[in-house]
């Protein structure tokens, strides 16, 4: 097969496979990667001292339980990295050097977190932005649930620890992660879409960060150890940079999926009660304003 004749396979795979031609270009609209590095670093800077400050003021079964959670999900013992080793032992400390106005701050940083996911589903959805008091008064009710939501599976998926509920757990975790993203969706859009075109989108990104933390179970330890080997303390944050990142794509990918596959085939449209999808002139005339 030649060039000529493989070009004429794929274009023809673009026609033949339904929401493909569309999926690929609505990846170069949303810019894919730009939107996972925005939520990787505000995860970083922001979600993570979040994380120090609520295992610091939560009860020890708690707190251990969210570390063991947030450390499974990155496939990876908390000895193996400093950072959720010290919120297991330096609770104390955080308490006391954390007053009123440093968990104040926490949480007005972590505010940036909510307003990224928010326009990210904005972006998917092709909305306008709604900020100002309205849109950071709904960020700030997601953010308090969301740390109620971390508490809430940590001390779930604790309570089922073992072996012998291996398949239990994976599916609390997955029904409460759907369910989670569902919710937020809905949240974060203060409700311009209804519920059905946001549930395909939640069911794929709570499957995918499943999938997510199954991989990085395999390759996630090696890889942290050969990068602390190689930069000392900071390895972790270039491994916790790699992880979080990928977290950011498969929420950006999933939400995206979502919407096209909703809108695309007829028997999700019906069943989720999605929009017809856009004519093909309309989107490139969406691309050039936007280009503009």
């Amino acid at each position: 097969m030649d060039r000529d004749d493989a070009k004429a396979w794929v274009v023809s795979l673009l026609d033949v496979v339904p929401g493909i031609r569309r999926m690929l270009r609505e990846i170069a609209r949303v810019e894919v990667i730009d939107r996972a590095l925005v939520i990787a670093a505000q995860s970083l800077f922001s979600v993570v001292p979040l994380l120090i400050v609520i295992a610091a003021f939560s009860p020890h079964h708690v707190k251990e339980a969210l570390v063991e959670e947030v450390s499974h999900a990155m496939g990876v013992e908390p000895t193996q990295t400093p950072g959720l080793d010290d919120i297991a032992t330096s609770s104390d400390q955080v308490r006391t050097q954390t007053g009123i106005g440093g968990v104040f701050v926490v949480l007005v940083s972590a505010l940036s977190f909510a307003r990224a996911l928010q326009r990210m589903f904005e972006r998917v959805w092709q909305l306008p932005h709604l900020g100002g008091v309205l849109g950071n008064k709904r960020c700030l009710y997601w953010l308090v649930s969301w740390v109620v939501y971390l508490q809430l599976i940590a001390v779930l998926t604790g309570a089922i620890s073992g072996r012998e509920f291996g398949w239990l757990r994976l599916t609390v975790q997955v029904g409460i992660s759907v369910a989670a993203w569902w919710w937020t969706a809905r949240m974060l859009l203060l409700g311009r879409k209804p519920w059905g075109p946001l549930l395909l989108g939640a069911l794929l990104t709570g499957i995918g960060i499943a999938l997510l933390s199954h991989f990085s179970s395999l390759v996630m330890p090696a890889y942290v150890q050969a990068n602390v080997e190689q930069f000392g303390g900071l390895g972790v944050l270039f491994a916790a940079s790699t992880w979080l990142l990928a977290f950011g794509g498969v929420i950006v990918v999933g939400t995206l999926l979502g919407r096209v596959y909703s809108e695309e085939w007829p028997f999700l449209r019906r069943l989720t009660g999605a929009d017809m999808p856009p004519p093909l002139e309309t989107i490139r005339v969406r691309h050039l304003e936007q280009a503009e």
